[in-house]
């Protein structure tokens, strides 16, 4: 996903370490899966974009695409469906966390973004893995089909920046404890609102804390 590299490039390198550890043929594509072309209508570039994403995977063999980001899978699911499927967080509830995780204490909240809506797979991979690293979960009132946007979604802080403040700040407001979600964006967004959040590639690879600020330009 391009905006993983885009917050902390980290995320794509110890992922990516991992994955070389656990399935040494892994290989990685870095791009955008078009979602911002959709949600701009651009419906040309949206498919100059399906398009060379279709030829680079069966170029590398047709194999089997793993997903850090929710938004991405949805897109693939939508546009690329002959693409299977699973998310890296499948993978690391199957294969074990990395030694360099650091056990956590605490409770805290995690924010499904609205793309994982339809997969409950990876909120309950995500949620499994939360448990591992020694956190408790207190559950927010929108989870499995009833998450909500953070604000991302559609780029409506550019047109619409009230309405974006609405949507953020009331996102924010569900819970006192901390987030824990799998969307950069999500994380990205909190963090510009000084709640505290982290991505859970922060708890798995014991990277950031939840008072990293949002990346600037």
């Amino acid at each position: 996903g391009c905006q993983l590299g885009a917050s902390d490039p980290d995320y794509v390198k110890e992922a990516y370490a991992y994955l070389r550890d656990k399935l040494p043929d892994a290989g990685l594509i870095l791009g955008c899966c078009g979602a911002p072309a959709e949600w701009a209508g651009d419906e040309a570039l949206m498919k100059e974009m399906t398009d060379g994403i279709r030829s680079k995977w069966q170029e590398m063999g047709k194999p089997q695409g793993i997903f850090a980001c929710p938004t991405c899978e949805k897109m693939f699911r939508k546009y690329l469906p002959e693409i299977p499927q699973i998310s890296l967080y499948d993978i690391i509830k199957e294969k074990g966390l990395p030694d360099k995780q650091k056990k956590q204490t605490g409770t805290v909240s995690v924010f499904d973004p609205c793309s994982s809506r339809y997969d409950p797979s990876m909120q309950k991979s995500v949620r499994d893995l939360v448990l591992a690293t020694g956190l408790t979960i207190d559950e927010l009132p929108c989870t499995d089909q009833n998450t909500q946007c953070c604000g991302y979604g559609g780029h409506i802080y550019v047109p619409n920046p009230t309405l974006f403040d609405r949507i953020a700040t009331d996102r924010i407001s569900l819970s006192d404890h901390p987030y824990i979600t799998y969307c950069t964006n999500c994380r990205d967004i909190f963090a510009c609102k000084n709640k505290p959040a982290r991505h859970i590639l922060d708890l798995v690879f014991g990277l950031n804390d939840d008072s990293r600020h949002s990346p600037s330009l």
